[in-house]
Order: C-alpha cells, then sequence, then structure tokens
C-alpha cells in the first residue's frame, strides 16, 4: 500500500502540487506526472499509476509502501473553517497569572525552533486532549489572544500556533495545528482549530490558504 511518507503534506492546486516536507522544514512545487501521482496517491487512489513515478516519488522519499500517520493527520478529515473564535470577543486584559504562563510557553517555543529541527519540536508537542467544549475552548482562545498582547515577542504564525497548541492540549482540548499555502504570490501560514472554528486567526486570513499539513 502507497501512502505520503511520515512528515509529508500535499496540497493539489490546478497543473500543480506543493508539497510541506516537514523533517527538512521546507516545501517544493512538482509539476507534470510527479504532480499527478502524489495527488493521486494523498486522495487514497493509487490505482493504475505507471510505475516509473510511484519509483521516481519513493526514491524522492515522497512516499513509503505502508501508513504513516504518526506526524499528520488526513486532510481531507479537516472540515472547511466556517468561524473564528477571536471575531466579536469583548475587550479586556488577561489575568496576570495568564500573562506569565503565554510568555514562558512562548519563549521556550520560540527557542526550540531556534535549536532542534522543526519534526522533532512538533513531535514533544502534548498529545490531544478530549474536552471539545466550543465554549471553553473560545473563552481559552481569547484568553490566549489577550495574553499575547502585551509579550515582547514579533507576531509569527509558527511559534504562535505551537505555543497556543501546547497550553489548549495541556488543558484537555483537542484541537488541530493546521498548516497552509496560497500562491501567487506563495505564502506559508499555520493556525489552530477545533472543527471548522479557528482558534488563533480571523476566518478571512485563514481562508486564502489552502492546508498541506495537519497534526
Amino acid at each position: 500500500m502507497l501512502d505520503l511518507a511520515e512528515g509529508i503534506g500535499v496540497a493539489a492546486f490546478e497543473g500543480k502540487v506543493v508539497v510541506l516536507d516537514i523533517r527538512q522544514d521546507r516545501y517544493r512545487a512538482y509539476c507534470g506526472e510527479l504532480a499527478a501521482g502524489l495527488r493521486q496517491i494523498a486522495s487514497g487512489d493509487h490505482q493504475h499509476l505507471d510505475p516509473r513515478v510511484i519509483e521516481r516519488l519513493l526514491r524522492l522519499g515522497l512516499v513509503s509502501r505502508g501508513k504513516y500517520l504518526h506526524l499528520r493527520k488526513p486532510i481531507n478529515t479537516l472540515p472547511p473553517v466556517e468561524a473564528s473564535a477571536l471575531e466579536g470577543q469583548d475587550g479586556g486584559t488577561a489575568a496576570k497569572r495568564e500573562i506569565v504562563r503565554t510568555f514562558l510557553v512562548c519563549r521556550r517555543i520560540r527557542r526550540d525552533l531556534r535549536r532542534k529541527p522543526l519534526h522533532e519540536v512538533l513531535s514533544r508537542l502534548p498529545e490531544n486532549g478530549a474536552l471539545s467544549d466550543p465554549a471553553k475552548l473560545t473563552d481559552f482562545a481569547r484568553t490566549f489572544d489577550k495574553a499575547m498582547r502585551p509579550l515582547p515577542f514579533r507576531p509569527r504564525c509558527l511559534p504562535d500556533t505551537l505555543a497556543f497548541a501546547h497550553l489548549a492540549r495541556r488543558g484537555g482540548f483537542e484541537i488541530d495545528i493546521v498548516f497552509g499555502v496560497k500562491l501567487e504570490p506563495f505564502e506559508a501560514h499555520s493556525w489552530a482549530q477545533a472543527g471548522s472554528c479557528v482558534l488563533t486567526d480571523p476566518l478571512e486570513k485563514v481562508r486564502r490558504f489552502t492546508p498541506i499539513f495537519a497534526l
């Protein structure tokens, strides 16, 4: 059985496929028969694939024989985003203890991303919790957003998303970390979501991107 290799995500566009390789922390674009092969394998349909294409994809390390979902959630299980927890929130500030807790986690995540490979940082995140209470998760996301505002860090989607994911999962919530891409011009982004609700961004910002990898 063929599947995308561990740490590989795929987003299909017209005539082109963009690949995110978490192991190498890089994006690459493929066209032609390689793009068609990746599109088929990512969708679970690898019948009638040219064996030469399969062999090339195997040599490139983009696919493997067997399922590897330790560090990947199937993109087709993510529902389209329809709302954002941050829209319509009230004013006010976070409590001091929330600001301090958020600062410590943000500092650690940024340090880890500077010193360690991305796949290692992701593999060390807490496992997903089982709590899926939308109201409590919305409050949690808004508190995190308020706690981030006074911190001495320049906003950056990846470390901020991972910091939120760390705190949310430690709090017992079930959330997804999503990487997305767009073309013309190329841009990458990451965010956290639960079901169809974005937790770390305005809705319209996330809608600009096509999901490529989730965990």
